[in-house]
């Protein structure tokens, strides 16, 4: 009798063991959630100033900053026959977050096509870049997304929120 309630409890012990979860399912869950929260969508708009600086006008589109960086790490910091993706010069005078506003980065810029289906056709002489922008370092770090002040793709561009 004493053997069969050991034996039963063994099983009892091992069932528990087996369902409760591990430290490496745990680690690879809050990994996932981590990612999964780690996207944040920025909603370009037109500007509503003079100077065309806000982002506070009617909404243009809503892009995603993982698409919009995976984008960028597929161009690389080499042009292609597009001449993208390109040094930016920043004329407009953006307020990039850290790490992108210290000395001696290097902030470029390639197009993003708005539906984020695709990538910009990198290789295609010609291509037309669109009004939006997603912004990055030499290190590949995301600095921003943005969009032209014109509709017909030119001015200063102004950060997307």
């Amino acid at each position: 009798m004493l053997r069969l309630h050991v034996l039963l409890l063994s099983f009892l012990l091992a069932a528990s063991a087996l369902a409760a979860p591990t430290n490496l399912e745990s680690e690879l869950q809050s990994d996932v959630n981590v990612l999964f929260a780690r996207d944040k969508d920025d909603q370009c708009r037109e500007s509503t100033d003079k100077d065309k600086k806000n982002n506070k006008g009617a909404l243009v589109v809503t892009i995603s900053r993982d698409k919009a960086l995976a984008s960028a790490k597929r161009a690389g910091l080499k042009a292609g026959k597009s001449g993208y993706p390109q040094r930016f010069g920043n004329l407009g005078g953006l307020q990039f977050a850290k790490p992108c506003n210290k000395k001696g980065h290097d902030v470029y810029e390639y197009p993003i096509v708005k539906d984020q289906k695709s990538d910009y056709p990198k290789e295609q002489k010609g291509a037309n870049p669109g009004r939006f922008r997603v912004y990055y370092d030499q290190y590949l770090n995301f600095c921003g997304i943005g969009i032209k002040a014109n509709k017909d793709n030119s001015g200063n561009p102004h950060l997307c929120t």
